[in-house]
């Protein structure tokens, strides 16, 4: 029996605006490639699966990915986190490998916000201690 090994696993990343996030999984000596997300399988017909010959090992490959949209993460919000994985199998379904998790956020404008504002009371610190002559250090 072939083994399978997962050659590249989904990362854990964000999704901006209405751009979705890409998972990407690649698996050498697999036949089937599939994604669950929050304890469910995502509908196969999503996926986007590529068969080719690995060039160093000459083994078979099997590429799969899925977009993530922002929908998907806004309707888990209740569960505070959107955790992915791709499952791997080979000829039978008891060769079986998993990937370590991947997470998924929405990126938001509180980060940004948030860093600015410390900018702009920075300044304000900076501006009033120049105006008292104090020196930046104390600042």
């Amino acid at each position: 029996m072939d083994e399978v090994v997962l050659v590249q696993q989904p990362s854990s990343g964000h999704i901006v605006r209405n751009k979705p996030h890409h998972l990407t999984c690649k698996a050498i000596n697999a036949k089937k490639i599939r994604f669950k997300c929050n304890e469910k399988w995502l509908d196969e017909n999503r996926y986007e699966s590529v068969l080719g010959t690995d060039t160093n090992s000459q083994l078979p490959y099997m590429e799969s990915s899925v977009e993530i949209n922002r929908q998907e993460i806004d309707i888990a919000a209740h569960t505070g986190h959107f955790t992915c994985q791709c499952y791997a199998s080979g000829a039978t379904e008891t060769n079986v490998v998993s990937s370590d998790p991947a997470r998924i956020h929405v990126a938001s404008h509180f980060s940004f916000l948030r860093f600015s504002t410390f900018l702009q009371t920075r300044q304000l610190v900076l501006n009033a201690a120049s105006i008292s002559n104090l020196p930046l250090f104390l600042v």
